[in-house]
């Protein structure tokens, strides 16, 4: 009986040109969908610090309420800050509420190095402020977080 001869695979990987080849079209892919990718993921870190915030608003003055007292809201160098208002002889109390910010600055795009005071939360639910909260991320888009000083509501404008 005669049996066939197995056949012998003389191709067992790939070649050293097909690797290059391969390597260069992901890199062209990955050059393509990287500067895409982290101007997402910028937006979508604006797109939270917008919302910490404005919840960070609402919970200062829900705080206010059942306190009693008024809280100032500090923008500080990373963060945001709630603490009793008007201050006692021994100077800024503790936060009663920090938010974390991934970036914070003034308002000609410098890195924030003193405090600005945003607001007063007042015990009746209302908001003293100097106006409108402005927020920018590096792409141009901007939203503004208006107090309303009669009914406590933080309202989101985008101009």
């Amino acid at each position: 009986m005669i049996r066939p001869k197995p056949r012998k695979c003389f191709r067992a990987g790939i070649t050293l040109l097909e690797l290059i080849i391969v390597l260069i079209v992901l890199g062209a892919i990955g050059a393509l969908i990287l500067p895409s990718a982290t101007s997402l993921l910028d937006r979508a870190a604006f797109d939270s610090d917008v919302q910490r915030v404005r919840a960070a608003l609402v919970e200062c003055r829900v705080i206010s309420e059942r306190l009693g007292t008024s809280l100032e809201i500090v923008l500080e160098p990373g963060r945001l800050a709630a603490r009793p208002w008007p201050y006692g002889n021994e100077g800024a109390a503790e936060p009663v509420l920090t938010v974390e910010l991934t970036t914070v600055k003034d308002g000609d795009g410098e890195e924030l190095e003193e405090a600005i005071v945003l607001a007063v939360a007042l015990p009746d639910g209302t908001f003293v402020s100097n106006g409108p909260i402005g927020m920018e991320d590096g792409y141009g888009r901007s939203t503004q977080l208006i107090l309303d000083s009669m009914s406590g509501a933080v309202i989101e404008a985008t101009p």
